[in-house]
């Protein structure tokens, strides 16, 4: 019984030995980059000072309506980006539908 073992054992190793290494990947061929759209690698907008004297409640609500939509502009290019590099986060539902 052993003796089958090995002789088996033998057989596989020798199969597997002819037939040779893999060859290597040839090092010349670079893959395809493609580029993303420039919307998605774009920095994010500055989010507006709060000039002096704009204190009041009108003043308030325009400065945060600008930070919300500069907010959520960044929000969807983050997302477009994800999906740009197939990570699709089911997080960015709201933001890809939104458009």
């Amino acid at each position: 019984m052993k003796l089958l073992t090995l002789l088996i054992v033998a057989c596989c190793l020798t199969l597997g030995c002819a037939g040779g290494m893999l060859p290597a990947p040839d090092a010349s061929i670079q893959p395809i980059k493609v580029e993303p759209q420039a919307s998605l690698t774009q920095a994010p907008a500055q989010l507006p000072p709060l000039e002096p004297g704009q204190n009041k409640g009108k003043d308030l609500e325009a400065n945060h309506q600008q930070a919300s939509k500069a907010y959520h502009l960044l929000a969807t290019r983050f997302c477009n980006l994800l999906v740009y590099l197939e990570i699709n986060r089911e997080q960015c539902k709201y933001w890809l539908d939104s458009d």
